[in-house]
């Protein structure tokens, strides 16, 4: 079984369907990995991609994330692939507790915030592995960096760079 089946396995065995698959592994146009493309019925993006590379490991990426992302044009963008699934990001709401606000992925470049209110998107970019980024609903740099440290484990800087 190859690592995008493995994957795709494990995303079925969590109780979440990738989809369909639309195609065979196919070598990304880069030529470092491989992907696999899949589409579902009830997203609003339907599509669920699984990419592969000896360095990154397989992983998924669908919804506002991906749409985001293929707009970029996928790997072949300074984020580069995938280095994790997406998972739930979260911020203090107004009694100082954490309230999912979205999703977020990391790539080897930097990340994508997708907001579930508002479907905004918030690409991040990474430089000499630090995460550099605005929350541009707030304009407080500080307060995103403090968010995603806490998601990813990292100390950050902040920085407008993409919406």
């Amino acid at each position: 079984m190859s690592p995008i089946e493995q994957k795709f396995q494990e995303l079925k065995d969590s109780g979440w369907w990738p989809g369909e698959p639309l195609h065979e592994e196919r070598r990304t146009p880069c030529g470092r990995g491989l992907y696999r493309t899949y589409k579902q019925e009830w997203e609003p993006d339907p599509y669920v991609s699984i990419h592969w590379t000896s360095t990154t490991g397989a992983h998924e990426t669908h919804g506002g994330i991906r749409a985001k992302w293929a707009e970029l044009g996928f790997e072949n963008h300074y984020l580069g692939f995938p280095i994790s699934d997406e998972q739930d990001y979260t911020e203090k709401n107004s009694r100082g507790e954490d309230e999912i606000k979205g999703v977020i992925s990391f790539f080897e470049g930097g990340a994508i915030i997708w907001y579930r209110d508002t479907n905004t998107r918030v690409v991040l970019k990474r430089i000499n592995n630090e995460i550099l980024a605005v929350d541009e609903r707030e304009k407080t740099p500080l307060d995103i960096a403090e968010r995603i440290a806490k998601v990813s484990g990292k100390l950050l800087k902040a920085f407008l760079i993409d919406t």
